[in-house]
């Protein structure tokens, strides 16, 4: 990693992942003329032109019709797999190949799995002998599967999700059980701020939340913020992000019609301490892409 300043925040912009995805050289210099001609297109025409050539279930229909949901993540996380298998079209391919988003969502994955497994091994190296974490706003929760896995067994491992929809719930209980999780996740469906019904005495390790806040106006983050604050217990850690203004922007709004409250890293780190959090408990990581600003927040231990 290397430090960075980002509008007067500092930020760390994480370089260090060779699973991370970048655009090759002539990528970079190709897609800078045509995002700025599809920036420019009414919102009809730039629909049309995303979805040319897409069949009824094609990749690029059902993000279109999904968005903002854990089945719109999932055709973006599982790309490079079912591309490797050739159950992708050349339009598909285009896409993934031209828009550094698309890049960016499967490099923010990275990260929070890879800040997820730094908080379990340190609350191990403290000595806890049960750790305890939360999703919020889950969707698939393939970020949090997919890192407590490898745990499973070695620590004791107390698992919550929480999300309104019923269908990202049920795909998440099959991920599940697909890496062996049976029985070690509670699952609640509803709205990620009636978090306290579930959890009220401050002694959860771990909080994720990842994808919610680009859709939360100030108010209710801050508010949101301000409960998860509450029931981490002290030395807590909340994972959280927001996506940054980034050159693509206008084309995912009108375009794709994926519409999304940008922060830049000074913005969201405004939300973080209004919601309770110091500024040097705060840790904000772009991904190399520097479209998605990843937070890391520390709860202050307890003072004896």
């Amino acid at each position: 990693m290397k430090n960075d300043r980002f509008k007067k925040v500092p930020v760390i912009v994480d370089v260090d992942d060779d699973k991370y995805e970048t655009p090759g050289f002539l990528t970079k210099i190709l897609r800078i003329p045509l995002i700025f001609v599809l920036n420019l297109l009414p919102k009809h025409l730039a629909q049309k032109v995303f979805l040319f050539q897409c069949e009824s279930n094609g990749n690029k229909r059902i993000i279109f019709n999904n968005i903002g949901t854990y089945r719109a993540l999932e055709v973006l996380y599982t790309f490079p797999e079912r591309k490797n298998a050739k159950e992708t079209t050349s339009f598909d391919n285009f896409w993934d190949r031209i828009l550094n988003n698309v890049r960016a969502v499967r490099n923010r994955l990275r990260l929070v799995e890879r800040l997820i497994t730094d908080a379990i091994d340190e609350k191990i190296k403290e000595g806890k002998q049960e750790i305890k974490l939360l999703s919020l706003g889950s969707g698939s929760a393939r970020a949090v599967i997919e890192s407590i896995a490898p745990f499973n067994g070695k620590v004791k491992l107390n698992v919550g999700l929480i999300d309104l929809s019923r269908e990202a719930i049920n795909f998440s209980r099959k991920l599940a059980k697909e890496h062996n999780l049976d029985g070690l996740i509670t699952y609640h469906r509803d709205y990620a701020q009636n978090l306290e019904k579930y959890y009220k005495n401050a002694d959860l390790d771990i909080i994720e939340m990842v994808g919610l806040l680009d859709y939360y106006p100030d108010l209710h983050a801050i508010n949101l913020i301000s409960k998860i604050y509450k029931v981490l217990s002290p030395g807590g850690w909340l994972i959280t992000c927001n996506i940054s203004p980034n050159f693509e922007s206008p084309f995912i709004t009108r375009g794709i019609n994926w519409r999304m409250i940008y922060r830049t890293p000074e913005e969201l780190r405004e939300v973080l301490v209004r919601g309770g959090f110091s500024p040097k408990d705060i840790t904000l990581i772009l991904e190399p892409l520097r479209i998605h600003v990843v937070a890391v927040c520390k709860k202050p231990p307890q003072v004896a």
